[in-house]
């Protein structure tokens, strides 16, 4: 049986380690700076982006259960990184908006994520770059509508 070239050269096993050694130095990289992680980032990004947003497109568009960003939405409300307002649309739903140390804490994660970036720029030739970031693109469109897709 012939290994395909994905196998042959261990991409799962390499993807799965640069991913969690990436998480890794950028969580303390981050929390040095501003005192929150790679995921509290992602989601304070999203609520700055789309406010006054709803916790279920959080939990859609960060891949998570809705009850995770449930409790990632209380530890930011209670460190004053964001607010919480009725939903206009669904009275039982949250409308989350950043406040202004939110967006402060977004300006301090900034150079954290320079030096990540610059660490993938000294290692992927830029000729390169956009023909990863969309074959991983259509990795992550293939299995959010693939089987076993519980989000």
């Amino acid at each position: 049986m012939t290994r395909s070239p994905a196998s042959q050269n261990r991409l799962y096993f390499l993807l799965q380690r640069t991913a969690h050694a990436l998480k890794v130095r950028a969580d303390t990289d981050l929390k040095d700076a501003c005192g929150l992680t790679t995921a509290q980032i992602a989601a304070l990004n999203l609520i700055k982006e789309r406010a006054p947003v709803a916790q279920n497109v959080i939990a859609r568009e960060l891949r998570q259960k809705e009850s995770a960003i449930t409790a990632m939405v209380k530890r930011l409300d209670s460190r004053g990184l964001i607010k919480k307002k009725r939903s206009a649309d669904d009275d039982r739903a949250w409308a989350l908006e950043p406040t202004k140390k939110g967006m402060d804490a977004l300006t301090a994660a900034t150079p954290a994520f320079l030096e990540i970036n610059a660490l993938l720029d000294q290692h992927i030739p830029s000729s390169q770059a956009k023909t990863i970031a969309a074959a991983l693109t259509e990795i992550l469109n293939s299995l959010d509508n693939g089987p076993g897709n519980d989000t």
